[in-house]
């Protein structure tokens, strides 16, 4: 059974020129201690996922509809209070850029202790030291002198430990990661992926991983799911996508990926030309027509549905190949 269960999500958003369709119609699911990677260019619909999860949504929102299960409640049924009381509990999330995320007038033991007393009646004593049992876990020198610092006294990574610290902090069974490593050097990045494997691997927590950078999902996702234009288009184990990606789009992007080509030179870039729908507009045919070198009428008139074109994988895409199937 799914930990997690999105079916036909729609969240629509009203701006100064009509609705954005943000995230149109996408169904997926997080199984117990697995990490599912969304992945997709900026403005696809991934962190508006993330964040209808979460019910943490603008004013400006004119649209949701679905459902999202987790162990079999549907959240978007749930008063403001039961939310709550799941928020940071049963699941948290890792922002982006942990320097806007961590309070600067807080230090970082009274930030920790903070979502610890919101789900947990305990001590201000079993607090500190949970809160230094957390900073430890995610491999922060002398916790105990840290939990007394401000978030501007910690390095980028270091920062980026304690958002990790208190997500953790009160044993969600999900955690949602967005985009965990912006903003890091490559030593740093590889050192959270490091640490989010690591725990997951102890804990048994899942994750979802929201990302556009696939030497990421290569490094700790089991499935990816590829969302473009507010839509799913492509889903696959980790292996099979990087190794045979059947729609266009995921062609594209691992094309885009930077690679050494022979004798140390470097190759160029493939680049998917044209630019993305505009979301306020309905689109009849696949989201992807436009940009897409297959595409022929068929896919200005009528949007592919989601296929399952090989075991365990499933492809929105007119031309995309079946094999391996059984018959």
């Amino acid at each position: 059974m799914a930990l997690l269960e999105i079916e036909n999500l729609q969240t629509h958003f009203r701006t100064s020129d009509g609705i954005n369709r943000a995230v149109d119609g996408l169904s997926l699911e997080v199984r117990p201690s697995e990490t599912l990677a969304i992945v997709g260019e900026s403005g696809c619909g991934k962190s508006v996922t993330s964040m209808s999860i979460l019910r943490l949504l603008p004013e400006n929102i004119t649209k949701t509809a679905g459902s999202i299960r987790f162990h079999g409640r549907d959240l978007l049924k749930l008063t403001e209070s039961e939310m709550r009381g799941i928020r940071g509990n049963e699941i948290s999330m890792i922002f982006q850029e942990p320097m806007t995320s961590l309070n600067p007038v807080l230090t970082i033991g009274r930030q920790i202790r903070e979502t610890i007393a919101l789900h947990r009646t305990v001590s201000r004593a079993e607090m500190d030291g949970r809160a230094k049992d957390m900073l430890a876990l995610v491999g922060i020198p002398d916790p105990a002198r840290r939990l007394q610092e401000y978030p501007h006294q910690l390095s980028g990574g270091m920062r980026q430990r304690v958002m990790i610290a208190i997500a953790l902090a009160c044993d969600p069974k999900l955690l949602i990661a967005d985009e965990p490593t912006t903003a890091l050097d490559v030593t740093i990045q590889a050192q959270v992926l490091e640490l989010l494997a690591d725990i997951q691997a102890k804990s048994k927590t899942s994750i979802i991983l929201i990302t556009h950078d696939l030497g990421v999902v290569a490094e700790i996702a089991h499935r990816v799911v590829v969302m473009y234009a507010g839509r799913k288009v492509e889903e696959a184990s980790v292996e099979d996508l990087l190794t045979r990606p059947r729609h266009p789009y995921t062609v594209g992007l691992l094309g885009a990926v930077p690679k050494i080509g022979v004798g140390g030179d470097k190759m160029r870039l493939v680049e998917i030309p044209g630019l993305v729908p505009n979301l306020k507009q309905r689109i009849a045919g696949c989201v992807f027509a436009n940009r897409c070198p297959k595409a022929r009428d068929l896919c200005l008139e009528f949007a592919p549905a989601l296929e399952q074109k090989a075991p365990a994988h499933v492809v929105a895409c007119h031309f995309a190949e079946k094999e391996g199937l059984a018959a």
